[in-house]
């Protein structure tokens, strides 16, 4: 068995840097799985030097996966995975990565609702992982949550269509890519930015934006800026 001394000193000789720890490889038993990254080199240059850094770990007779930068969805799923079964080895679950651009995705399905602690850890270890990685825009979602609008997404769906009635404002916020809220949801939400002094419900029951809200909003060239929430909201009613 090898000292993960030895392991990033092999590494060096190969001009690479571990990241992280060695992780358990479910796969192998006794073996491990290592990510690497290369600084300083050329990007063409990075396959010969894990060749190289395997052809050490083989002389040496260690059972250990090599997981480069850049070499896929699967396998950076493949390394989290590992490493969420090092800390949880009694976990069951399946990971779907979609990474580009510095961003990544990570849906995790478990068959069993994982209690609090066990999604903390979960979260705790994919994210890690992730920011070592590189990756700085991060979403992990567990495939049992909702997938709502934010509350500032939804208040500037709001600004757009008001006065609204709940009702007319869960409609509204029926958004492509978003999993739909109920009105008894959506009553909350109103209700929670009302104790906060962001919307206004007039005496016939529909919402308004006060000015504290408006000028929490200000103004933005996202998605939900005003003029493509109003589109979309639009388009939703088959206007």
């Amino acid at each position: 068995m090898f000292e993960v001394s030895e392991l990033k000193s092999l590494a060096a000789e190969s001009s690479l840097i571990l990241i992280g720890e060695p992780v358990d490889d479910p796969d192998v038993n006794g073996g491990s799985i290592v990510f690497v990254k290369a600084t300083g080199q050329e990007p063409a240059s990075v396959p010969g030097l894990i060749a190289k850094f395997s052809k050490k770990l083989n002389e040496k007779g260690w059972p250990v996966k090599i997981v480069g930068p850049n070499q896929g969805e699967k396998q950076i799923g493949t390394f989290v995975g590992a490493a969420i079964k090092a800390r949880l080895p009694d976990i069951e679950l399946d990971l779907t990565v979609a990474a580009g651009l510095g961003k990544i995705a990570i849906w995790v399905d478990l068959p069993l609702e994982p209690s609090a602690e066990e999604k903390t850890e979960i979260n705790s270890v994919i994210q890690n992982f992730l920011s070592q990685l590189g990756f700085k825009d991060q979403i992990v979602r567990f495939k049992t949550e909702k997938n709502y609008p934010s509350p500032t997404a939804c208040l500037r769906v709001l600004r757009r269509n008001a006065p609204c009635s709940p009702e007319t404002l869960t409609q509204l916020l029926q958004l492509p890519g978003f999993d739909p809220m109920t009105v008894n949801e959506v009553r909350r939400l109103l209700d929670t930015a009302r104790r906060k002094g962001q919307v206004i419900r007039r005496g016939d029951g529909k919402y308004i934006m006060s000015l504290q809200g408006l000028m929490n909003l200000g103004s933005s060239r996202d998605r939900f800026s005003p003029d493509i929430s109003r589109a979309l909201a639009l388009r939703r009613l088959g206007a």
